[in-house]
């Protein structure tokens, strides 16, 4: 009987994770973008609403920093505009430009596309699957690991001593 330890499984996700993170960074070098600035324009399309840099930031679990570099170099390329958001002079939404339009039906909806046929190709059942089990997983390791945070903290906190 051929078992999978999770020390071979802990490898083979994260080297399919990596393998999943890489096919994304060629994309958005052979269309010339760096990969925040496709991930935006991907959160864009995909949310079709309009969205603020923190809605941005949440979505993309990448630093506030990181997001605004990427968008205020797509503002100034002239791809999208940032306009208050209606009674709210604290936020503003990121609309795409006529420019920024193109630029998304060149880039974000092809890779879209690309996801739903590889998807498809995945029986329902499969599908659901899928993202329970990776859920699943999500959620017990986010639970680990903030246990490790909170003994990191408290043994901060009382200066390594126990």
């Amino acid at each position: 009987m051929n078992t999978l330890t999770t020390q071979a499984c802990l490898r083979t996700y994260n080297r399919l994770f990596k393998e999943n993170d890489e096919l994304y960074h060629e994309i958005a070098r052979c269309f010339g973008l760096s990969d925040c600035a496709l991930w935006i324009l991907y959160t864009i399309r995909e949310e079709e609403q309009a969205l603020t840099q923190s809605d941005i930031c949440e979505s993309l679990f990448l630093p506030r920093q990181t997001i605004h570099s990427a968008i205020k170099k797509l503002e100034e390329e002239g791809m999208l505009t940032l306009r208050y958001k209606e009674g709210n002079r604290k936020n503003k939404e990121l609309a795409l430009t006529k420019q920024g339009q193109l630029l998304a039906e060149r880039t974000a909806d092809q890779v879209i596309a690309a996801e739903e046929r590889a998807l498809s190709h995945l029986s329902e059942a499969e599908r659901s699957r899928f993202l329970q089990l990776y859920q699943k997983y999500i959620n017990q390791l986010r639970k680990e690991l903030t246990e490790i945070q909170s003994a990191q903290l408290s043994e901060s906190e009382t200066g390594g001593k126990k």
